[in-house]
């Protein structure tokens, strides 16, 4: 019970590794409020919690809507009374129909959505927690980054940078924060067997894919959503007490070809 009593806000917790996450940190005794802009799959992640005996709260949210989040932040308080833990894991990458991100041919709806969820979604779900933080002595954030946070991909510019964006914003709200009880790191997922990996092998890549990508892993395999959700929690528990402006590579080894 890592997280007994503690009220954590998980966003795009309605499929993949905040599922993962979500059920984990539920049954280290965590209250989750499940965000997600995907009523369907935030409502199953919230029943799976409680048909386990945890507790659980949908709260449907667009990260990229300021207004939104903070309806987020003041119904997790107004149910549970504090925020101690956000997990800032809504993402956007491509959409169902395939678009150029190569700069000169990206639209640029494209760019302003990816951004807007991927790096101001973090700032505005990171602003308005911090907030109910301060008021309750402390708490953690954990954003999720990616692998290519770390490095350049092509056909990737919108999403490597707005990744590249969340490690930079988590090593400023660590030195800005640390000193008020606040820790921020980040977790950079490498390839993970997910629904928007399924999506992007169906839409962007042909049926080998995943296959090909597992060969280029030092472990010769893709990730499991729970395998980030273990890292996730001792980023969250009182197991990494004194780790904070920190970015960990999760993705099998890859990190070693890149730093």
């Amino acid at each position: 019970m890592k997280l007994k009593n503690k009220v954590a806000v998980i966003t795009g917790a309605g499929s993949g590794q905040g599922r993962a996450v979500s059920v984990l940190f539920a049954r280290e005794g965590a209250k989750i409020v499940v965000a997600d802009i995907n009523e369907e799959g935030g409502a199953k992640t919230a029943d799976i919690i409680e048909s386990a005996g945890g507790q659980a709260l949908f709260a449907p949210c667009d990260v990229s809507n300021v207004d939104e989040v903070k309806r987020l932040i003041k119904k997790t308080v107004d149910t549970f009374g504090r925020v101690d833990i956000l997990y800032n894991n809504a993402a956007r990458n491509r959409p169902d129909s395939p678009v150029p991100e190569s700069v000169a041919e990206m639209p640029e709806e494209h760019w302003l959505a990816t951004i807007g969820v991927n790096l101001t979604g973090y700032y505005y779900c990171a602003k308005y927690a911090i907030q109910e933080m301060l008021r309750g002595g402390g708490g953690v954030i954990v954003n999720v980054a990616s692998t290519l946070g770390l490095s350049g991909a092509t056909s990737q510019s919108a999403y490597a940078s707005s990744k590249h964006g969340v490690i930079g914003l988590t090593k400023s709200m660590a030195l800005d924060y640390g000193p008020k009880g606040i820790r921020v790191n980040a977790i950079c997922p490498g390839p993970i067997d997910t629904p928007r990996l399924a999506k992007h092998q169906g839409v962007y890549v042909g049926d080998d894919y995943k296959s090909r990508l597992a060969g280029h892993v030092p472990l010769q395999r893709i990730g499991q959503p729970e395998e980030i959700a273990t890292v996730a929690l001792f980023l969250a528990s009182d197991d990494s007490s004194y780790v904070t402006g920190a970015y960990i590579p999760v993705d099998g080894g890859g990190a070693g070809r890149r730093l």
